[in-house]
C-alpha cells in the first residue's frame, strides 16, 4: 500500500502554507503489516519556527483477524524554531 498527499493554502499578499506525506504499508504475513510514515509541513508566513517534520514507523498486528488488532507505531517529530526533537511511542488495540 502507497499513499503520498501534498497540500497547499494560497493566501493573497503572504507566503502559503504546504505540506506533504508519504505513507507505506506493507503485509509481512496475513497477521502482520508494516507501516512507514514521512510527513513535513510549513507555515512560512508565520514564523521559520513553524515547521513540523515527523517520521513513523509501526507495525499491525491481527490478533483476531477483523476483530482485535494491536498497533504499535514509533513516531519521531522535529518541530519549532529551533526543530527540537521529541519521540513517542504509542501502542492500542
Amino acid at each position: 500500500m502507497l499513499r503520498v498527499e501534498y497540500i497547499a493554502r494560497h493566501r493573497p499578499l503572504e507566503e502559503d502554507d504546504f505540506g506533504w506525506y508519504v505513507l507505506g504499508g506493507f503485509r509481512v504475513t496475513p497477521q502482520i503489516q508494516v507501516i512507514a510514515r514521512q510527513e513535513d509541513f510549513q507555515r512560512p508566513a508565520i514564523e521559520i519556527g513553524r515547521r513540523v517534520r515527523a517520521t513513523t514507523l509501526g507495525a499491525v498486528l491481527e490478533i483476531a483477524p477483523n476483530r482485535v488488532r494491536l498497533m504499535i507505531d514509533g513516531v519521531r517529530r522535529m518541530a519549532g524554531a529551533g526543530q527540537r526533537r521529541m519521540d513517542a511511542l504509542i501502542g492500542q488495540i
